[in-house]
């Protein structure tokens, strides 16, 4: 048994799929960064995923990068949500 969250930018957009699963292998990758463009306010993509349990760091503006935030998945892998907006 475990637990399965999604995250989409709205209903019928493409969604991200978090699973947790309490007993089984647990995905191993050092350094992996997944990284998604949203036209959405990313204030509210980083407040869903407060609401669905995750602690995603501060909304980070550093040049020339666009602005983002990331939040580590159930086996630690590094998300990350970028916005030119």
């Amino acid at each position: 048994m475990g637990k399965i969250r999604f995250m989409a930018n709205a209903k019928g957009e493409t969604m991200i799929e978090l699973i947790e699963f309490n007993k089984g292998e647990k995905v191993q990758i050092k350094g992996l960064v997944m990284s998604y463009l949203s036209d959405e306010n990313l204030e509210t993509i980083r407040d869903l995923a407060i609401n669905l349990g995750y602690t995603p760091s501060e909304i980070i503006t550093q040049q020339p990068k666009p602005k983002y935030f990331t939040v580590l998945d159930p086996d630690g892998i590094m998300v990350e949500f970028t916005s030119f907006s």
